[in-house]
């Protein structure tokens, strides 16, 4: 019975991408390797790398690791994008508007690195988050995770 509503999800997402024209990418959760099936060792604590490939050629996707990052108040995060990430929209945004645990209600960035600090009276809690990479034939929409401690 605890399955039914994941699989929901899963179905609302795809139907949601294939609706808005957006590409849905074959990353996930912990223990997962994206598209190109190799593993990279974890980022540096506060860090989260984001491997992207809008090559339609290769398969576009996005890779975050960790998919779940943890932190704690006051500490600041930061977004280690691909070179291949230069000069494209990423945008930063909740999934859940009240529940932030930054000071601005969206972030939008053109370089590959972006670092935003934690608020000090964060929620100890998990954030959900949405990360917005506009490609130059698509654009590629996932939610990981934000664990504040």
């Amino acid at each position: 019975m605890k399955r039914f509503p994941f699989i929901l999800l899963a179905v609302s997402v795809v139907a949601v991408a294939a609706c808005q024209g957006t590409k849905t990418p074959s990353n996930g959760p912990p223990g997962t390797t994206g598209a190109t099936g190799t593993a990279e060792a974890p980022p540096p604590p506060g860090h989260v790398n984001v491997n992207v490939s809008c090559d339609t050629a290769v398969g576009m996707g996005v890779r975050v690791r960790p998919w779940r990052v943890n932190t704690n108040r006051s500490d600041t995060l930061t977004w280690n994008l691909t070179p291949a990430s230069d000069s494209m929209p990423t945008t930063l945004s909740p999934v859940v508007d009240s529940l932030w645990p930054f000071d601005s209600a969206s972030y939008t960035w053109y370089r590959r690195t972006q670092s935003i600090p934690v608020k000090a009276d964060a929620d100890t809690i998990t954030y959900r988050y949405r990360l917005t990479i506009v490609c130059p034939t698509a654009t590629i929409v996932i939610d990981p995770e934000i664990i504040v401690n």
